[in-house]
């Protein structure tokens, strides 16, 4: 029930239901992240107002001076304008970013800048106030977690976690390379097992194993876009949302295996000098 209010984006009933959860003895380390996401976005939704940026886009924040509002939807809507065109996008509903004022409130948020996450009539980016800084990296930051919900809209939730993690490293950095492949090859075995590695909770995403894989997939969308041009690339988000597996939706978008691709990837790395 807690889960379901909050995807609906009724926090304050979810915080009801979390902890009436709770009462009857769930325990704790059952949902401990749902719970907390909860607790962080309600705190937020209490202390900041909402404002329209645009019909796409929605901004919660802390009740900042007008200039500052408005400078920070300057920002993100530039941010997911960008996102719209590089992988052409239909938005279903609004993306509504939020702006986490308090960092105590996201000390849980191991994540690359903040999240994503489906709502019922909202796509939810939030973004903890590391990440959401002017003159910091908040396009950056933007850009990556807008490109998540761009990809969940196109491939309807169904990309692999590489795909889904390359694009948004593609998409933030322009298409441009974006950190050092050497020493990768230990790490790839293929892209499932890249996908694997980017699931996991043993990976910290302040070491050195995070930063290559984030690095490798980011390439590999980009050696993709560069292979087939934004046609294939949205052809094939698109086969996959509509249900295909995504290799086969890989070689009927690219018109070859993807066995052969991935073979060329791991010579790719070797040669980067990752034996």
């Amino acid at each position: 029930m807690a889960e379901r209010l909050w995807r609906e984006d009724r926090l304050e009933q979810a915080a009801v239901a979390m902890q009436a959860a709770f009462d009857a003895g769930l325990p704790a380390s059952h949902q401990f992240d749902l719970q907390r996401m909860i607790d962080a976005e309600l705190a937020t939704r209490r202390r900041c107002r909402r404002v329209r940026v645009s019909e796409e886009l929605e901004l919660e924040a802390a009740a900042m001076q007008p200039a500052w509002l408005a400078a920070v939807g300057v920002v993100a809507g530039r941010a997911l304008r960008d996102v719209t065109r590089a992988l052409d996008v239909r938005w279903p509903m609004p993306v509504l970013l939020t702006l986490v004022p308090d960092s105590n409130w996201v000390t849980f948020v191991h994540a690359r800048y903040g999240y994503y996450a489906t709502r019922s009539e909202r796509l939810k980016v939030v973004l903890p106030p590391a990440s959401a800084q002017l003159g910091g990296c908040l396009r950056v930051a933007a850009l990556h977690e807008m490109a998540h919900a761009g990809v969940a809209v196109v491939a309807q939730g169904r990309a692999p976690r590489w795909l889904d993690e390359g694009i948004a490293v593609w998409v933030e950095s322009d298409g441009r390379p974006s950190g050092d492949i050497a020493g990768a090859w230990p790490l790839f075995a293929s892209a499932d097992a890249l996908s694997g590695a980017l699931e996991g909770h043993a990976m910290s995403l302040d070491g050195r194993d995070a930063a290559v894989c984030y690095a490798v997939v980011g390439r590999m969308v980009r050696d993709e876009a560069a292979r087939g041009g934004a046609i294939s690339l949205h052809d094939w988000l698109r086969r996959i949302g509509a249900g295909e597996p995504w290799r086969r939706a890989y070689g009927r978008a690219f018109r070859r295996p993807f066995w052969r691709t991935e073979r060329e990837w791991r010579r790719s790395l070797r040669d980067a000098g990752g034996r």
